[in-house]
């Protein structure tokens, strides 16, 4: 007899003994629920994400670090390095057209990028001060040959990939 009609067969008796000592039914119903609970985010994780070489490439290319070793500092000041953050949303896949597919392209993923990076500014100022810059843009990554291609942030050509690649609207 296999477990699983082992446990058919017993679950009225397991339901009675859950029912008749409360400190074990509430034992299981958490478990059930804790349980329930981290599946249902991994599978929206996963379900929701870019492939995870893809999301470093991606982040590697945006963030920006700065270091006090790039800039002049006043004599005594203390600065520590900073980097920016890179958010991105998986907003669908694109079809892929004929015409790519003959060019190795196998795939393309739509998402969007909000990068937050520092940079040096001496404006309003006489001294170095670190400033930040925000910005979102739709992007389109494709799949040739076996290897994930990011393209450079610039709106018309973003728009155009967006196009070719049929990419849902966000």
């Amino acid at each position: 007899m296999n477990s699983f009609s082992a446990i058919k067969t017993n679950f009225p008796t397991i339901v009675s003994s859950l029912i008749s000592d409360r400190k074990r039914l509430v034992a299981a119903i958490a478990w059930l629920v804790i349980g329930f609970l981290i599946l249902r985010s991994c599978i929206l994780n996963a379900r929701d994400s870019l492939p995870p070489e893809l999301t470093e490439q991606i982040e590697s290319h945006y963030r920006v670090c700065i270091s006090p070793d790039d800039t002049p500092i006043w004599p005594g000041e203390t600065r520590q390095p900073e980097c920016g953050s890179v958010d991105l949303k998986l907003i669908g896949e694109g079809l892929v057209p004929e015409k790519q597919k003959s060019e190795g392209i196998t795939r393309a993923i739509c998402y969007q990028i909000k990068e937050q990076n520092p940079f040096w500014s001496t404006q309003g100022t006489t001294r170095h001060e670190i400033k930040w810059s925000a910005r979102t843009s739709h992007q389109v990554a494709i799949l040739q040959n076996g290897a994930w291609k990011i393209f450079p942030d610039q709106a018309q050509e973003n728009e155009q990939r967006w196009a070719t690649y049929s990419c849902p609207i966000p």
